[in-house]
């Protein structure tokens, strides 16, 4: 029986012109048999953008539905909703503004077809960062991988690809995150054994943000690791938990360039 597979795209305040770059991309894929779900914010400008795409010969290969997601309440909602109201098992995320390779859906549908208790798949990336790119270095197994998740995030979120009944089975995201709502995931995951499947060839390019990043960002960081303590282990949390209470410590400028220089 064939996958039923979906691309879960979020969309913040995008321009068209990117969306419609990915969309472009999308209908390049190798594998053809996939819904393009659009997460747009009422009140946002890309909300607009269906009629356009409808219209666009082009995009008529695709099959596009767009999820209406009112409130503007972060990412961790957005994609609460959407994995909600998404029909289709296999949920492949991507983001506006990062690069796909054509072969990234069959591969992924590959390795859920090659190990069947998968529950999440996710990939190396060409990661572009300050006008210079290079490949990431994931974790390649779950003992590295866990052990990344002491200081950081051994995986690059919008390479992923999940079973949407394991991750509704464990609370999906949560709605309340802005920020580290892949990291509270993966942590969850990890702590209900789910078995995680890695691809070593970069199937995205990945934009970066840059080094700085928000107090909160950091706050919701250690928020997360505290609900999470046990996972991946209980010396990981405790590490985890310290070194980030640590960096909140420091002034805001040292901390930005101690995140600068560990990235």
């Amino acid at each position: 029986m064939a996958l039923e597979v979906a691309v879960l795209i979020p969309v913040y305040n995008n321009p068209s012109i990117e969306i419609y770059e990915l969309l472009d991309e999308l209908v390049d894929q190798t594998y053809k048999d996939f819904r393009v779900y659009l997460a747009v914010e009422c009140g946002d400008d890309s909300e607009n953008i269906h009629p356009e795409i409808t219209d666009h010969l082009k995009f008529k290969y695709l099959d596009i539905s767009i999820i209406k997601l009112f409130g503007r309440k972060g990412l961790g909602f957005a994609l609460n909703r959407s994995v909600s109201q998404i029909k289709e098992e296999i949920i492949i995320r991507h983001d506006v503004g990062d690069g796909i390779y054509k072969h990234r859906i069959k591969r992924i549908v590959d390795a859920f077809d090659n190990d069947p208790c998968a529950d999440l798949v996710y990939s190396n990336a060409i990661v572009i960062k300050n006008g210079q790119s290079s490949k990431s270095n994931c974790p390649n197994e779950i003992g590295k991988l866990k052990t990344s998740f002491a200081f950081s995030n051994g995986i690059i979120h919008p390479t992923v690809a999940f079973k949407k009944s394991t991750v509704l089975a464990i609370g999906n995201y949560n709605p309340s995150l802005s920020h580290c709502e892949d990291l509270d995931l993966w942590l969850r995951m990890i702590k209900k054994q789910c078995n995680f499947t890695f691809i070593e060839t970069p199937l995205i390019e990945y934009h970066a943000p840059g080094a700085n990043r928000c107090r909160e960002n950091w706050k919701t960081n250690l928020r997360v690791r505290t609900r999470n303590i046990g996972s991946p282990t209980i010396l990981g949390s405790l590490v985890g938990i310290l070194a980030i209470a640590g960096f909140l410590m420091v002034p805001p400028q040292l901390a930005e360039y101690i995140y600068k220089v560990r990235r």
